[in-house]
């Protein structure tokens, strides 16, 4: 039987110079496990023809209460992409924190 030693103490007890010692062990057991098999898949990219940006860019009208994260979610449905707008509107858009009520933006 195999097995693994958890605990050795050694020591003399008395003056008689005899060592005294307690060894404790566990069973060792061997774990068989199965290998696996990983099998990698290639994928070939397709080319998908693309629209002109101008054609597929829509415009809005900024009303009060508005801010670039809101109109984002809007037309996006995730407010985090703004900077998307902000990016298209830069000759209108000075700083992104602030847009004013009728200014007009371009929707990428």
């Amino acid at each position: 039987m195999e097995a693994t030693v958890e605990s050795f103490v050694w020591g003399e007890q008395d003056a008689t110079g005899d060592i005294y010692y307690t060894c404790n062990l566990k069973e060792y057991k061997k774990i068989k496990t199965k290998k696996a098999t990983v099998t990698i898949a290639t994928v070939k990219p397709t080319v998908r023809a693309t629209k002109p940006q101008a054609s597929t860019a829509r415009t809005y009208t900024v009303k009060s209460g508005d801010c670039l994260w809101k109109i984002a979610k809007q037309f996006y449905g995730n407010g985090a992409q703004y900077t998307k707008i902000y990016n298209a509107n830069r000759d209108k858009i000075k700083n992104p924190n602030l847009i004013y009520p009728n200014q007009v933006l371009t929707i990428p």
